[in-house]
Order: C-alpha cells, then sequence, then structure tokens
C-alpha cells in the first residue's frame, strides 16, 4: 500500500497532506499526526521497501519514487505535501511530475530539515558502505537509527536494503533546472541541526509563490517533540487552508 492515513477519516476534509519521511524513514514517523482544526487529511507516504509493503523491491532513484508517488496520490480534494529531510526532496521532485503530467497542482509544498535541490552539500557515497557498516555510519554521523537495528544483527539486515536505497537516491541525485513552482512553499528550519538556516533559505529560487521559514528547535528530528509536531501541524494545516502561517 503506498498511501497510509495517519488521521482519522474526515468526509468533511476541505484538504490533503501527503507526507514524506526522512531517507531510511517510513510512514511511522507520522503516526499520530493530525489537524487539530479536523480539516485537513493526514496521509502519509509508504516507499517499498518497508512497513506495509516489506518484502517488495526497494528504489534507489528519486525520479523513480516520484513517478511512484505521483500515480498514487487523489487529487479530489485540495493538496499538498510536506516532507522531512531527503522526503523534502522527494516531495519537490512529484510536485515536478505531477505539473509534467498536467495533473491538478499542489497549492503547498512544506519542507523541513533540508537544503534546496540545487544547493545539496556534495556528501561521501555512504550506500558503498558494506554490509551494516551503513547503519552503524549513518547512526555515528546523524543519530537516525533505532538503536535496536544496530545491536541485532537479524534486525538490522532486516532494514539496511531499504535505507541503502534512500541514501543511493539521494547520493546519485542530479538536478535538472526547470521553471520554478507555482506554489507556496514553507520552510521548517531546526536552529540547532546540522543543516544551518542560511542554507536552507534558498527554496525561495524554486517557486514563483511565497516563501517562509519557519524556525524550531529540537535538532535534526525535531519534529519528534510534542510541542513541534503539534506546532508543525498547524503550519501544515494553514499554508493548506489559506497559505498563512501558523
Amino acid at each position: 500500500m503506498m498511501l497510509l492515513r495517519v488521521s482519522p477519516a474526515r468526509p468533511e476534509a476541505l484538504a490533503r497532506v501527503y507526507l514524506c519521511a526522512h531517507a531510511g524513514g517510513s510512514s511511522a514517523e507520522f503516526s499520530g499526526w493530525d489537524d487539530p482544526a479536523r480539516s485537513v487529511e493526514f496521509v502519509a507516504v509508504q516507499l517499498p521497501g518497508r512497513g506495509a509493503r516489506f518484502g517488495e523491491p526497494s528504489i534507489a532513484n528519486v525520479k523513480e519514487m516520484a513517478e511512484e508517488i505521483a500515480s498514487a496520490i487523489s487529487d479530489d480534494l485540495p493538496y499538498g505535501f510536506f516532507g522531512h529531510s531527503f522526503g523534502a526532496l522527494l516531495a519537490y521532485e512529484v510536485c515536478r511530475v505531477i505539473r509534467a503530467r498536467g495533473m491538478r497542482m499542489p497549492r503547498w509544498l512544506g519542507v523541513s530539515a533540508f537544503p534546496p535541490p540545487d544547493g545539496i552539500p556534495a556528501a561521501p557515497a555512504l550506500h558503498m558502505l558494506p554490509g551494516l557498516e551503513l547503519l552503524h555510519e549513518l547512526s555515528r554521523r546523524f543519530d537516525a537509527i533505532p538503536r535496536e537495528f544496530l545491536e541485532d544483527e537479524e534486525l538490522g539486515n532486516v532494514v539496511v536494503e531499504y535505507v541503502r536505497a534512500d541514501y543511493e537516491a539521494l547520493e546519485t541525485y542530479v538536478f535538472v533546472q526547470l521553471e520554478p513552482l507555482a506554489l507556496a512553499i514553507d520552510v521548517m528550519a531546526p536552529v540547532d541541526d546540522y543543516q544551518a538556516p542560511p542554507l536552507l533559505g534558498g527554496w525561495g529560487r524554486h517557486t514563483s509563490g511565497d516563501c517562509r521559514v519557519f524556525e524550531f528547535t529540537g535538532g535534526h528530528f525535531y519534529l519528534r517533540s510534542r510541542g513541534n509536531r503539534e506546532r508543525l501541524c498547524r503550519i501544515i494545516a494553514t499554508g493548506l487552508l489559506d497559505g498563512g502561517a501558523a
């Protein structure tokens, strides 16, 4: 299943947001997310190889991921995308696929803790690390891997394939210059993250609409804090419904 609802079904919903997780992440990252005003549906993207799609071959190319997501979404409501870290790049590319297909465009894009697609710093090819060494290196660099996967080799072997695929997709991504997107972009910038806010401000180059920056504290995974998550859900809902700020 490509899309998993993480908020209650609401026939009266006015808009819908599709959520894309960080590299190696899954729809579980967004469990319990909801609009406090109950006007927006929250739906998480589940990439192959994990969760309910465990056993499916992983995809190691951003464009292929974006094509699959674009084919799965519904545009019966006004909608938008939110992506955290690698998920921000993925959400951006989905918007470009949607535009190329002539589909109804999203009205809002939220990008979190990730630089603009034409400003991604060069990085070592982590996806080429052998075996479980990849998980240990990601834990050392970003504290991104749950400890149980590091301490249990069997569990580690379960996740390493799709983690490697995500990092290969990220590290082999090539930006292609096209016209800016005609939608509002809100940038979520954790001030104590290794992706510093000044680096994130370049997202404004990629929209012909408004680009706002919202600062958070709590490191790269600031969104796991209950207070930050609640604020973030308000920003998402407001951005989708009227393009304003929360």
